[in-house]
């Protein structure tokens, strides 16, 4: 992949946690699925393969393997090696086997020396916000391409993958913030009213309030911001498709009112004409003939 072309924005998620960074992430331990849109990469663990015995029963029988082994080679049978080491082999087998089909784990590398540029959220509200907001953003970059001259779509895609970094910030901040929120107000409902410190607390709990509030309300905004460019996108797409079909249409009637016009020649009734023309000549040779007393059949004409 080109320099040009370098992913911006990596966005790692499973049930459970959701990571965006400007750093790549990968999924360790297992098999990864990825899909990339404009400068974005969202990769998570993939299901893990169905296999027709477990790790655990193919160890097991290679086990037992051995321990049959070992006692054919102690009864003196030379095979008991041969068969101790297929034993051997189903165990190491099993062992492949627990590792093919052991789900991964999202992983971040550079987590822990560029905490900065990594947003971890775990609670589902703030995942299904920003869920909402990556779809967003697909629908938005499917349009550009379709916008010609209108949109830089290279700049328009560093835009969105920094609108989307800085969402998944704020709503880290509300998670945190809320979670200490959460705390305070436990210390609060366990102190006595009478307590120095709940006033302290209380205080601290009003705080929380108003900024979660402005929180919300930042993040409110940053949705509908790039629900406004989906929506943007999409609707001059349409209304392009119904002014092209408009054009068709236009086309289409132009040519019929061109053949079909008052003045213009009808093929069809020319044709119907030059024929009622002809059965009339035929009616009339026939009748002469019939009154001249000679066949009037087609064979006499």
């Amino acid at each position: 992949m080109a320099a040009t072309d370098a992913p911006a924005l990596y966005i790692a998620h499973d049930d459970d946690t959701v990571i965006v960074s400007a750093l790549p992430l990968t999924v360790a331990g297992g098999r990864a699925e990825t899909f990339v849109w404009g400068k974005v990469v969202e990769i998570s663990p993939a299901d893990a393969p169905a296999v027709p015995a477990t790790a655990r029963q193919v160890r097991g029988l290679g086990v037992v393997v051995i321990v049959g082994g070992f006692g054919l080679n102690c009864a003196g049978f030379q095979q008991g090696l041969l068969v101790g080491l297929l034993g051997l082999v189903l165990v190491l087998v099993g062992f492949a086997r627990g590792v093919a089909v052991r789900p991964g784990v999202i992983a971040a590398p550079q987590l822990q020396a560029r905490p900065e540029q990594h947003h971890v959220l775990v609670h589902d509200a703030d995942r299904e916000v920003f869920s909402d907001a990556v779809e967003l953003g697909q629908r938005a970059s499917a349009t550009w391409p379709l916008l010609g001259d209108l949109i830089d779509v290279a700049a328009a895609e560093w835009l969105l993958t920094h609108a989307l970094l800085d969402l998944a910030g704020a709503l880290e901040q509300r998670q945190e913030l809320r979670e200490l929120r959460g705390d305070v107000a436990g210390h609060v409902g366990r102190r006595s009213p009478a307590d120095p410190q709940v006033r302290d607390l209380s205080a601290r709990l009003a705080a929380a309030d108003v900024a979660l509030a402005g929180l919300d309300d930042d993040i409110e905004r940053r949705v509908g911001g790039l629900r406004a460019v989906a929506v943007a996108g999409e609707e001059f797409v349409r209304d392009e498709e119904v002014r092209d079909l408009t054009r068709r249409v236009d086309e289409a009637i132009g040519r019929l009112a061109s053949v079909d016009s008052p003045g213009s020649q009808d093929s069809g009734a020319e044709l119907a004409g030059h024929l009622e023309a002809v059965l009339r000549a035929y009616r009339e040779l026939a009748d002469q003939r019939g009154s001249d007393g000679e066949p009037t059949s087609a064979a006499g004409v």
